[in-house]
């Protein structure tokens, strides 16, 4: 299928796009059809794929849908779903995925303190973690529902 609208930065609306698209082509009343491979494509280079012979866990319900596909697309992608770029093109410059972000911005989120020294203030690590996320959503877009 191919979109008329970018995929970024991902709304809730274009995750109710997708969500709807992917449950009335894949769902059957008590199963998953498994004879259609469900390609999505945007014209800023990114692509998702629901291959439904590994898809696990989509349901008709809005929210556990969304879930699963915001879940593909802040990793790349889960069972059954895969989210690339083509060419690496597409992103906003210097952007990545919310994960890498934290690897690499952030090392001491995986302490197991609740609290770091940070130029001799102490944080919580939890509230360093959101604002690297803050600052990815402001740079990259956001990867949630506004």
């Amino acid at each position: 299928m191919e979109w008329s609208k970018p995929l970024t930065p991902v709304t809730r609306e274009k995750l109710l796009e997708l969500c709807r698209t992917a449950s009335y082509t894949l769902l059957l009343s008590n199963n998953i059809r498994r004879d259609v491979l469900l390609v999505n494509r945007y014209p800023d280079g990114y692509t998702v794929t629901f291959n439904p012979r590994r898809l696990r866990g989509l349901r008709m319900d809005e929210e556990s849908c969304t879930g699963l596909i915001r879940r593909a697309i802040l990793r790349g992608g889960v069972r059954g779903v895969v989210v690339r770029i083509a060419g690496g093109g597409g992103a906003p410059p210097g952007c990545c995925t919310p994960v890498h972000a934290l690897r690499s911005c952030c090392s001491c989120i995986r302490l197991e303190a609740p609290v770091v020294a940070v130029q001799g203030v102490e944080v919580y690590t939890w509230f360093l973690a959101a604002a690297i996320l803050m600052k990815h959503d402001v740079v990259c877009g956001s990867w949630r529902s506004s």
